[in-house]
């Protein structure tokens, strides 16, 4: 089990889609309401006041919504789109939450509208048939695909398949085991088909057996070569097997390699945003920081609401621990583009990631004495009022939070945490109940896990929370997905009380170790010294 800093590139290895989000639509990064997200603070500029729809996927609570967004990306010809985090499809049902059903609403769409081939002819035709196909597979209406298959005209060796179609929509929405069957049988009904194989290996990307990604990926790349398509075709199934290549290359560390595939991608699909975005930060990591400020710069200029390429750049160097080199970029933001509000939020991060929140509540300070306060300075603020022991304060802020946000499970997460630091019973038994209310909600999401288990444990029903902590561990070592750092130290907590010693004690130093904002990191420390200071063969940590 691997720990990691929180923030949003990593936490893209465990999405459905690695692409670029467009605040533009999306407001800030709140507006995704997952809990990682909020607690990787990524830097956003929208204001408390404007922020209203805080915490509803994609800034809204209808599919109709969602849909329509996807609509004006498409207008925008911003070629792959993103779709949906990984942690919203292990989610309660669409009906449990309005704003869910509009995110897979949203992910249904997008992943059919990159499936389907641009037809000859007419856009809108593509675009009004992923809307539609969305909106029949989330209302359950029976042979949806038959029916819309049939007026939908496409080149006649387009073999776009009822079952990958399906195999589509069901990965989308979250049943992977469905999805997975759907496209094993489309391999077989339709075994020359280069997009079937193109979606196998994504769905193995996904599942981090990279071995069968590529497998896949050279399948359809060899179909496409042999196949005799049209050079629309032709362009359509290149591009989407670059991307897959790319990506894999990326998740093995082939950074040389993948800026190769990207910059083939970037051919074919020019001023395009994700690529644009994955371009530069894979050009960060070769330390090619010329190239990387270009890319960025030419993402920021497609899409004016990012964040400036100096910004970026330093929240990669954050996420690598780099940080005079981080302190570097941000002043460069700073002197370009004065007071900005997410180079003062990038500032922030850096000292709090610096385990020095006295700093970072100064930088807030002079943002509130220049900005109207936006939903990630009060995140921080909450963020470095805990680390400082002003509980009351924290309470408060992130409080607010979810009051602007109230299905924002990352916010709820934070306040139940703040509740819970207080000596008062009642705030700790509102923490309870709050965290047990989200893990209801979503009970299969890691961080929502965590605290509720690490409150039942520490605080509630010892049974109830060993048994939740028991899952989360199950939980996290079968996803492969690495946890976040304030998770880490409740499961070394819970190691510890378990008399796993050594387990414990490896899962702090990395926590410890690991880049991101890390709330308990002073507990942390302090149990840690508990643990190496025992006797060999000691019995459970009381």
């Amino acid at each position: 089990m691997t720990t990691r800093g929180s923030n949003l590139e990593e936490e893209a290895e465990i999405a459905i889609d690695l692409h670029v989000a467009y605040p533009q639509k999306l407001r800030s990064v709140e507006d995704l309401g997952d809990s990682e997200r909020a607690r990787g603070c990524e830097i956003s500029e929208t204001p408390l006041r404007n922020s209203n729809r805080a915490g509803e996927h994609g800034s809204c609570l209808t599919a109709l919504y969602c849909l329509e967004m996807v609509r004006n990306m498409i207008k925008k010809n911003f070629g792959i789109i993103v779709v949906l985090w990984a942690a919203f499809a292990s989610m309660a049902s669409a009906q449990d939450l309005p704003e869910l059903a509009a995110a897979r609403a949203q992910a249904v769409a997008s992943a059919v509208y990159n499936v389907v081939p641009r037809p000859e002819s007419e856009k809108v035709q593509r675009r009004q048939f992923a809307e539609d196909l969305a909106k029949a597979f989330l209302t359950g209406e029976g042979n949806y695909v038959d029916r819309l298959l049939e007026p939908y005209s496409m080149e006649p060796r387009a073999r776009v398949s009822r079952e990958l179609l399906l195999g589509v929509c069901h990965l989308a929405s979250g049943d992977q085991q469905r999805g997975a069957a759907a496209l094993e049988k489309a391999s077989v009904l339709t075994p020359d088909y280069p997009e079937v194989f193109i979606e196998l290996g994504r769905l193995a990307f996904r599942e981090n057996r990279f071995a069968d990604a590529l497998a896949h990926f050279e399948k359809a790349e060899r179909l496409c070569d042999d196949g005799g398509w049209s050079s629309n075709l032709q362009d359509h199934f290149e591009a989407r097997t670059l991307d897959g290549y790319a990506n894999v290359a990326l998740a093995q560390g082939r950074n040389k390699e993948a800026l190769d595939y990207l910059r083939d991608l970037d051919r074919r699909l020019p001023d395009d945003p994700s690529v644009l975005k994955r371009l530069g930060e894979t050009a960060f990591q070769l330390k090619d920081y010329d190239s990387a400020s270009k890319y960025l710069e030419d993402c920021s200029e497609l899409v004016p609401e990012l964040a400036p390429a100096e910004v970026q750049m330093a929240s990669m160097a954050i996420r690598a621990k780099q940080y005079k080199q981080a302190r570097g970029f941000l002043d460069q933001a700073t002197a370009r583009y004065r007071d900005d509000p997410r180079a003062l939020a990038g500032m922030t991060q850096l000292f709090l990631e610096m385990d020095d929140p006295d700093r970072a509540l100064k930088i807030i300070a002079e943002a509130e004495r220049s900005e109207t306060p936006n939903a990630t300075m009060v995140l921080l603020e909450g963020q470095a009022r805990f680390m400082t022991g002003e509980i009351e304060a924290a309470q408060r802020l992130f409080e607010s939070l979810t009051r602007l946000a109230p299905n924002n499970l990352g916010y709820s997460n934070l306040y139940a945490l703040a509740l819970a630091a207080d000596t008062d019973l009642q705030s700790r038994s509102l923490a309870r109940r709050l965290a047990l209310k989200n893990l209801r909600i979503s009970p299969n999401q890691l961080n929502v896990l965590s605290v509720a288990g690490w409150l039942e444990y520490s605080q509630g029903s010892k049974l109830n929370g060993k048994k939740l902590m028991s899952r989360l561990e199950q939980q996290a070592e079968a996803s492969g997905v690495s946890i976040d750092r304030d998770t880490a130290f409740f499961l070394a907590y819970f190691q510890s009380d378990q008399g796993r010693m050594n387990e414990a004690i490896k899962l702090l130093e990395d926590a410890i170790a690991a880049p991101g904002v890390f709330m308990h990191k002073r507990r942390a420390e302090e149990l840690l010294q508990r643990l190496q200071a025992l006797p060999a063969n000691s019995g459970p940590l009381r």
